[in-house]
């Protein structure tokens, strides 16, 4: 979120020239498609998932589908790879919390989902309302827009929507998402987003440990 005042008219080419190259120059600032989050296990010890692979699946899901990021108005996602919250996924309208969770044995990356967080005028923490397979974090974002679209209030945002709505409503958008077992889990759901081996979910001593 940084702001470039005063760039000359015959700079502005270049300068998104070069901003481009540095993958700075997406468009959508502060939209749906707009994910933050840690660094994740690609470099934190602590970590347990691939926030960043997460974010980037979500950031260019939405951006193919330009109709989606108008109709989720005001809607903010933020990912942490762990519970410690370096991505600020509570904070935020809909969060993400990267975990873990055995089906047949087998250790698969899992993400708590938090709902409803709001930072203006009386400040709330995110809800948790499921807990669901990695892979499957698109469809929990789309499946809370839908539910939005179809009992808001009229000039209520997404945003507004998640904080009112009430835990047990959220919780039933997101439970038919969270459901898997031996005899639905596919290969790809043992695989974390934006890795190419078995998930492990090992943590070690980071730099968050101090």
């Amino acid at each position: 979120n940084v702001a470039l005042h005063w760039v000359r008219d015959e700079d502005v080419a270049p300068l998104y020239e070069h901003l481009r190259a540095i993958s700075l120059a997406e468009p959508d600032v502060g939209s749906v498609a707009d994910v933050g989050s840690c660094p994740g296990a690609e470099s934190c010890k602590l970590a347990v998932t691939q926030s960043r692979g997460a974010a980037q699946l979500l950031g260019d899901a939405f951006r193919a589908d330009r109709a989606f990021i108008d109709r989720a108005a005001g809607l903010g996602i933020r990912i942490s790879g762990c519970p410690n919250g370096c991505g600020l996924h509570h904070v935020a309208p809909i969060g993400f919390q990267g975990g873990m969770r055995k089906i047949g044995g087998r250790a698969a990356p899992f993400y708590t989902v938090y709902a409803g967080a709001a930072v203006e005028g009386d400040a709330t923490f995110g809800r948790i309302i499921g807990k669901v397979p990695a892979r499957r974090v698109v469809d929990v974002v789309q499946a809370l827009v839908a539910s939005y679209e179809e009992k808001r209030l009229p000039g209520e945002r997404a945003d507004e929507y998640l904080a009112r709505a009430s835990t047990a409503e959220l919780r039933a958008v997101v439970a038919p998402i969270e459901a898997i077992d031996g005899d639905s889990v596919t290969p790809e759901d043992f695989i974390d987003i934006g890795d190419q081996e078995a998930f492990r979910g090992e943590t070690s001593e980071g730099e968050c440990a101090s």
